[in-house]
């Protein structure tokens, strides 16, 4: 489902902004991602990565 949703924001992608009062990412669309998940999103399968994942809560 994640993957699907992250699919439709690739004709987007170079519109992406920081939004200073929220401090994230923000699509013109008006989707609000938070960072340390489009990151995981992209590096998921990186072996170096796992542990940052886990205290994120995205792996166990």
């Amino acid at each position: 489902m994640r993957r699907n949703a992250l699919r439709l924001l690739r004709p987007t992608g170079s519109q992406v902004a920081v939004e200073p009062e929220l401090d994230t990412v923000v699509w013109p669309n008006g989707l609000v991602l938070a960072p340390e998940f489009v990151y995981f999103t992209a590096f998921k399968n990186d072996p170096s990565l796992q542990s940052q994942f886990k205290k994120w809560g995205y792996i166990s």
